[in-house]
């Protein structure tokens, strides 16, 4: 956790699926309107990590990744 409003996971190790559902966990454990930033790897990481969160109804503030899509960072608000 960065500070109160917050909060960050790295699922760089992980593979998918598993990738989100660490970040489905973490989004869990936080209270409402609260921040959560993601760090991630992979083209099917990153996409499936967005696309699983804007179904679950959460917000995506922003997403950035390299050409590569070897650092990938998301910024989601959980509704």
């Amino acid at each position: 956790m960065c500070d109160k409003n917050k909060f960050f996971i790295d699922v760089t190790k992980e593979i998918c699926p598993i990738t989100f559902v660490r970040v489905k966990i973490k989004l869990e454990s936080m209270p409402s309107g609260k921040k959560l930033e993601v760090k991630c790897q992979g083209k099917e990481a990153f996409e499936n990590i967005c696309n699983s969160v804007l179904n679950s109804g959460h917000n995506i503030l922003s997403k950035k990744s390299s050409p590569s899509f070897n650092s990938c960072t998301i910024n989601i608000r959980k509704t």
